[in-house]
């Protein structure tokens, strides 16, 4: 969906798509202090402990929503997306061992694939090692209705 949203999760309009001046505007006002802010987290905790474990959390629907690339209705409990590089392969298998202990089911990079790493750090600091965690929502927990 972007940096700037500009339509719902639904597909309906959010805003109007920002002009060229205006983006820039939001992205440094917004985006880039925040990236910042986790980038300095980061070196930090390098510089404490030589290693950083990222641990990108979020939930999804059960369902599909409209702006979803998978739309594969068959959707795991638990979805880990990883980093092709510095995702660390263990540190995946024993999170899921413990679902699956639990009778969760999960799949990697699916329905999300990827995981949130700092510009600094992606793919050229081996030290830094993220994994995406996103739990399925229950069927009740929400509830998805397309306004006119």
């Amino acid at each position: 969906m972007g940096v700037i949203y500009t339509r719902t999760a639904i597909g309906a309009p959010l805003r109007t798509p920002p002009t060229a001046t205006e983006r820039g505007t939001l992205l440094q006002r917004f985006y880039w202090p925040h990236h910042q802010a986790i980038e300095r987290e980061v070196d930090a905790l390098l510089a404490i402990f030589d290693h950083c474990l990222i641990l990108d959390s979020h939930s999804f629907p059960s369902r599909p929503l409209p702006c979803e690339l998978d739309q594969d209705p068959d959707r795991p409990d638990i979805c880990l997306g990883t980093d092709a590089v510095l995702t660390l392969a263990p540190l995946v298998r024993r999170i899921e061992t413990f679902c699956t202990a639990r009778g969760l089911r999960t799949a990697r990079n699916r329905p999300y694939r990827g995981t949130y790493v700092p510009h600094k750090h992606y793919r050229t600091d081996r030290r830094v090692s993220p994994v995406l965690i996103e739990v399925k929502w229950r069927p009740s927990q929400y509830t998805l209705s397309r306004r006119r």
